[in-house]
């Protein structure tokens, strides 16, 4: 059940969280009739590079991670990029100096 809905919004983490896995499997299909499949394509990509910059700290995207792995699953170029910019940011936010650096070149 989703959280943020009496349906399921197919765009939550605990959704996307439930799609990814369904799809890493090969069952995605199966469950068209309860997720909206067209909502989760257009947040596809970011959330595979939200799994792939913060598994680590988190335990359910560490397993999912950990699938993704042992499925070989394709990553996208995109989410990579997106996962790649993820972790760039996350550690220009942990120094000082280059906090506002990076928000001077973001511009």
């Amino acid at each position: 059940m989703c959280v943020t809905e009496a349906d399921n919004c197919s765009a939550c983490d605990k959704c996307l969280r439930t799609l990814l896995t369904l799809e890493v499997l090969g069952v995605l299909e199966r469950y068209r009739a309860v997720f909206d499949l067209d909502v989760y394509a257009r947040h596809r990509d970011r959330f595979i590079a939200t799994v792939l910059a913060e598994h680590a700290g988190d335990n359910a995207l560490r397993d999912l991670h950990a699938l993704l792995q042992a499925r070989a699953f394709p990553i996208p170029p995109a989410a990579r990029r997106r996962a790649r910019a993820l972790a760039l940011r996350r550690v220009l936010g942990r120094l000082p100096g280059l906090k506002t650096l990076y928000r001077v070149v973001r511009r």
